[in-house]
């Protein structure tokens, strides 16, 4: 029986002769390096806690949002003192949705445009958006207030309802408009997050509509 000997055999070589050898990563130093994780801080840690937890991101919003529960409770005690005035005039309570949501997109609206222009208000340009806001609500408070107030005398035939309606648009949108731009500002000088704005806003906005509204409805019904 013929015997191989091991010590005879050459290695395999490759195109350039060099014989082919089997690299370890691990053994040779050159291991597949660790990406940093993306949550990592700029020291390639992982952060202490989690930066968008359930509970960090309820403590950041939660009391920002408690401002549009209470105005929802002022907002049902303020109705509740005028349902003598509701009772005279039922048409309100058709048009009531209408009356709030405009009034409310009109405030969004200009607090969106008041932080594109920076709230600080710092530069001609700042004051120049701010201005331009400001003419684009009264603009906007015009055309929806002779268009809803038409419509309600189109559907109820009563002109005082109407005149409520269209007159308590007016002065709700003029003054949505006022607010979108004035609460960014304070709350920005006040140290407040953005996310403060946006219900601060409506909240003042939605309460300023109401006690318009009624405050109209209370005096041509008397």
């Amino acid at each position: 029986m013929k015997t191989i000997n091991h010590h005879s055999i050459t290695p395999r070589r490759g195109k350039r002769g060099a014989p082919k050898r089997h690299c370890n990563p691990r053994s040779s130093g050159l291991a597949k390096p660790r990406l940093p994780r993306p949550d990592a801080g700029d020291d390639g840690r992982p952060p202490k806690g989690p930066p968008h937890g359930n509970s960090r991101a309820f403590l950041n919003r939660g009391p920002s949002l408690a401002v549009t529960l209470v105005t929802g409770l002022v907002a049902a005690k303020l109705s509740a003192c005028f349902e003598l005035t509701l009772r005279e005039m039922v048409g309100l309570a058709f048009f009531l949705t209408v009356l709030l949501g405009l009034p409310e997109a009109v405030a969004a609206q200009s607090a969106m445009a008041t932080q594109a222009a920076g709230p600080d208000g710092k530069g001609k340009q700042a004051w120049s958006a701010y201005l331009e806001e400001l003419r684009a609500a009264l603009l906007l408070a015009v055309v929806a207030s002779v268009m809803v107030g038409g419509f309600a005398m189109a559907l109820r035939g009563n002109a005082v309802e109407s005149l409520c309606v269209g007159l308590g648009l007016l002065g709700a949108i003029s003054a949505a408009g006022l607010y979108g731009v004035l609460v960014p500002r304070l709350l920005s000088a006040l140290r407040r997050g953005v996310e403060w704005h946006g219900p601060v806003v409506l909240a003042v906005t939605d309460l300023t509509t109401l006690t318009i509204l009624f405050g109209l409805a209370t005096w041509l019904a008397g």
